[in-house]
C-alpha cells in the first residue's frame, strides 16, 4: 500500500520547503505527533492508494487517526516512508 499526505507548506523558498519535509519525516520516525501536527496545514488531506482485486482503491483517513496510529506503533517497528518530489 502506498501512503501519502497532501499538505500546505508555508515556506517562502524551495530550501525552506525541503527543510519542512525533512522535519516532517524526522518527527514521523520519532513518533512525535505534536511536531507532526505543527508541521501540517490544519485541514490536511490524508489518503492512501492500494490495489485490491485488480482495482485501484483510494481511501481517505482522518489526520487525528493517523497521528494515533503513529503514536501507537512499537518503537522497535521501523516506519517506512516514500517521498516523491513534484516540480
Amino acid at each position: 500500500m502506498l501512503f501519502f499526505a497532501t499538505t500546505l507548506i508555508n515556506a517562502q523558498t524551495k530550501g525552506e520547503a525541503e527543510k519542512t519535509v525533512v522535519e516532517f519525516f524526522d518527527a514521523f520516525h520519532k513518533q512525535d505527533t505534536t511536531r507532526l501536527r505543527s508541521l501540517c496545514y490544519e485541514k490536511i488531506t490524508m489518503q492512501s492508494i492500494s490495489e485490491k482485486s485488480g482495482e485501484t482503491v483510494l481511501k481517505s483517513e482522518d489526520f487525528g487517526d493517523f497521528l494515533k496510529s503513529i503514536a501507537s506503533k512499537s518503537k522497535q517497528r521501523h516506519l517506512k516512508n516514500v517521498c516523491w518530489v513534484m516540480k
